[in-house]
């Protein structure tokens, strides 16, 4: 039995003022206006918010300076945490809205800056995992045009990046996770097509991201490069044509004749029997000087069981070299003409950066061009 009407019926007959529900357009009013607030304070934030840095100059020592430095990074990381807070609270707001009132003009108005902040957040796994379901959501939201497809998806290779640079996830379910994510942004990729005719810049997305998991995982690459293949303009088939030379180059014979810092010719062919690391270098590259250690570790390991490492250096002084290839006991052959990013394999290979480390298996052949992930894993199997 329903009492409603009675109710209203008897209070109108009171005399009564009941206020009446509040429409749905009033409702996404408001809540329009929740998420214009957030935006205008993160704006503000990111405006007026960020730390100035110091004139590292006026100090009068090196220890004045790092503690200057020192606390100017505390500052800037409060800074950045914060611009995270507040992104979040913008991406929260503006998903509630559009999940309640999806075919409002509210709705429509929130876009443009939820897909912006959809294109960060992809860098952190949990919170991007969260809002998996908004970002699909908006992909598939036919007001979400053209210029706004390339931001949306880099939600989708932040994610991917973040999976690859995850220490809490590995092996076989790091590479599981990562397949997924590329799996998936194939099909976002073909959902967008199917919707907008002469969508070349889309594949710049695809295009990037197979570049990089051609050094973390080639077989991953290969469906990317497909998709840009397949949807990509000329410019984005240009820059693919040095992606598939690389991806030829895996699983065939690698040459290469290299003279030793001490003057002495050597072939890769002279190594044939063994695993050979390849290792692109520098003493004034950080990440590079990083990686010493672990590799005199796996050297001293496996270098009596037919492991060598081969390295070219992309130093410009021979001398500095010299020292620094003494200083840190580094045993295995070094090539040196001191072209830098002029030389021979690495101008033949395409090296865009470093380090860039290969390994070549017993054949010749070459096998990894990321070696320096699970570097000692791979020399071992490598090795069977």
């Amino acid at each position: 039995m329903r009492f409603l009407p009675v109710v209203f019926l008897s209070a109108m007959l009171a005399g009564l003022c009941i206020a009446q529900p509040e429409g749905k357009d009033a409702k996404a009013k408001s809540m329009l206006e929740d998420v214009k607030a957030a935006i205008s304070a993160r704006e503000d934030f990111l405006k007026n918010g960020r730390p100035e840095r110091p004139d590292y100059r006026s100090a009068p020592n090196d220890q004045v300076r790092q503690q200057m430095f020192e606390k100017y990074r505390s500052r800037f990381q409060d800074y950045r945490d914060q611009v995270w807070k507040k992104s979040l609270d913008v991406l929260d707001k503006s998903r509630k809205l559009y999940n309640k009132y999806p075919r409002t003009k509210q709705a429509e108005r929130i876009i443009p800056e939820a897909v912006n902040i959809l294109g960060l957040i992809g860098s952190d796994p949990q919170t991007a995992a969260e809002f998996e379901d908004f970002y699909t959501k908006l992909l598939k939201h036919n007001s979400v045009g053209k210029r706004f497809i390339e931001t949306l998806l880099e939600y989708r290779v932040r994610r991917m990046g973040s999976i690859i640079q995850s220490e809490t996830v590995t092996g076989e379910d790091k590479s599981a996770e990562v397949k997924e994510q590329v799996e998936k942004l194939i099909e976002d990729i073909d959902s967008v097509a199917g919707r907008f005719k002469g969508v070349e810049t889309f594949p710049n997305t695809a295009l990037t991201l197979a570049q990089e998991m051609m050094y973390y995982e080639p077989s991953l690459a290969e469906p990317l490069v497909e998709v840009c293949e397949k949807y990509g303009g000329e410019m984005v088939k240009e820059k693919l044509a040095g992606l598939k030379k690389k991806l030829d180059m895996l699983g065939s014979k690698l040459e290469m004749n290299l003279e030793t810092l001490d003057g002495k010719e050597i072939s890769l062919s002279d190594y044939r029997g063994d695993v050979v690391l390849v290792d692109f270098w520098a003493t004034w590259c950080g990440p590079c000087v990083e990686k010493v250690p672990h590799l005199k570790d796996v050297y001293e390991k496996y270098s009596d069981k037919g492991f060598e490492i081969l390295a070219i250096s992309l130093d410009n002084s021979k001398e500095d070299l010299k020292n620094f290839i003494k200083e840190h006991e580094m045993e295995w052959p070094q090539h040196f003409d001191g072209k830098s990013w002029e030389n021979e394999y690495v101008k033949k290979f395409n090296i865009r950066g470093i380090p860039t480390m290969w390994l070549v298996d017993k054949k010749g052949r070459l096998a990894d061009m990321n070696a320096s992930s699970r570097l000692e894993e791979k020399v071992k199997e490598l090795m069977q």
